[in-house]
């Protein structure tokens, strides 16, 4: 099954790992956008089955957009980061994050 990603980063160079990852697992790319974009418009805009956000840390502004978006268009959401606090991971799985990696992509 090909899922259809929106992509969310803070690390172009690290971003661009990721995004090959999914389309080498026979995922769409169909939208790229950066963690101070407006999340809400470019989901609507893209219609994904899938976000995918890679940042170092998901600060609380990200986490309230996420929040808001789980409440009006609810998909699931994996992010990556290198973030292993308690507190920022039960945030994050209140803000509506399906699957929270940590150190989870390396480059061979």
């Amino acid at each position: 099954m090909q899922l259809k990603a929106l992509l969310v980063k803070d690390d172009p160079e690290r971003s661009e790992l990721l995004k090959q990852s999914l389309m080498e697992s026979g995922h769409s790319v169909v939208a790229e956008i950066h963690v101070t974009d407006e999340l809400l418009n470019r989901v609507e805009e893209a219609s994904p089955d899938l976000l995918v956000i890679d940042c170092d840390s998901p600060g609380d502004e990200l986490l309230i957009r996420l929040r808001d978006l789980s409440l009006r268009q609810p998909l699931p959401i994996v992010l990556l980061t290198e973030d292993d606090s308690r507190e920022v991971i039960s945030k994050a799985v209140r803000a509506g994050v399906s699957a929270y990696v940590v150190d989870g992509l390396e480059q061979n």
